[in-house]
């Protein structure tokens, strides 16, 4: 089907679903973890198209991770046309000892993400990785399977970190061009600045009215007050996110002096961190330090979360889909004193799911961790 039927169609279709012709069949296969067994569905294969490859460019991301992305002829793929594809990490580039004049297979897998498969013609070029950060000359330096730039002032790593801010704090009108604006005309090189900005600031620039400036500094000034595990992953600290933040607050680390202060092995010792993740947290928020008191010289104030309420002491884990919005189940929890976790570990209280009978991975590690489950 995939090689006749699927061309003749005048519309993009990635694969198919086999159902029971008949009711009595349907209904007679049943159900497994509500889904029917009567309706199958299956991927077609990813298209796939040999070109050349044209160089790497190796760009710096809004965290400081340094991605090489292919460069390549142009080629047709699936309903679009493809001149680039992401090779992930510095260790793909290394494994594959792929370069510039390579012929590659190229797909788009899932029919949405341009893939480089294989080299099938090795041009016996492969690609140096850089010793600089393209954006700001700073030598990069290896994490892993992948190379960063440690420069905290680095434009790209400054874009970044105003996009975490907004995004943590729920800001839906700071889009992600608002902000490219306002970096490029200097008004906004770190969150604090955001504070500073005047409706003068706004409407200087071209496209942004009175009504838009509202809209923008409105939301953000009645956010000032910022529960700390938000504040925390808002910061825009490597492998640092709001369930860190809580995991800190909750071991008592509830000040940014206290966790500044910290001996790494206090940090280290917190269930759910170890030694890696501690090292970042404790040399990312030193190194925020004066970040912070500028934020909080703008009136932005970290604040503990609600303790005492009916939840208080307890953890939670949500898992696939419920009555209610997951974001809204998780500020239920919270507003009332409990934590939610991102997944079943030692010591979760409650795994949240629509059916408790559910035999998914996550409900068979909650049953042999004792883990109670609820609907």
């Amino acid at each position: 089907y995939q090689s006749t039927e699927r061309a003749k169609l005048d519309y993009e279709i990635d694969g198919l679903v086999i159902r029971a012709n008949q009711l009595a069949a349907f209904n007679l296969l049943g159900e497994l973890n509500h889904r029917p067994r009567a309706a199958v569905a299956f991927k077609f294969g990813n298209e796939m198209q040999v070109t050349s490859l044209r160089e790497i460019l190796w760009s710096t991301g809004d965290s400081g991770r340094i991605t090489p992305i292919a460069q390549v002829d142009p080629v047709f793929l699936a309903g679009a046309e493809v001149r680039q594809a992401s090779l992930h990490n510095l260790a793909k580039v290394r494994s594959m000892k792929i370069g510039p004049g390579d012929e590659v297979l190229v797909s788009r897998r899932n029919d949405v993400i341009p893939y480089v498969e294989r080299i099938v013609v090795d041009s016996g070029n492969e690609e140096e990785a850089p010793e600089r950060c393209r954006v700001c000359e700073t030598p990069v330096e290896a994490d892993g399977e992948y190379l960063v730039c440690p420069n905290i002032d680095c434009p790209a790593r400054r874009r970044g970190r105003l996009k975490t801010w907004v995004k943590q704090l729920g800001l839906l009108e700071w889009g992600e061009r608002t902000l490219e604006i306002l970096f490029e005309h200097q008004l906004a090189k770190e969150p604090a600045d955001l504070y500073r900005l005047t409706r003068a600031d706004i409407t200087s620039l071209e496209g942004f009215g009175e009504v838009t400036a509202r809209k923008l500094l409105d939301p953000l000034h009645a956010k000032k007050k910022i529960p700390l595990p938000i504040f925390i992953a808002a910061l825009g600290i490597p492998s640092v996110s709001r369930e860190t933040g809580k995991l800190l607050v909750g071991a008592g680390f509830d000040t940014f002096d206290r966790i500044a202060n910290a001996e790494l092995e206090a940090l280290a010792a917190v269930e759910g961190l170890g030694e890696i993740k501690a090292d970042k947290i404790s040399r990312g928020v030193r190194s925020r330090l004066e970040e912070i008191e500028r934020l909080r010289a703008g009136g932005v104030e970290p604040v503990l979360p609600e303790e005492g309420g009916p939840l208080n002491g307890l953890s939670f884990c949500f898992s696939g889909s419920h009555s209610r919005p997951r974001k809204e189940l998780v500020q239920i929890v919270e507003a009332n004193g409990g934590t939610v976790r991102s997944g079943v570990t030692k010591g979760l209280d409650y795994l949240v799911l629509a059916d408790p009978s559910s035999t998914s991975s996550k409900a068979q590690k909650a049953r042999n961790l004792g883990t109670a489950i609820i609907d």
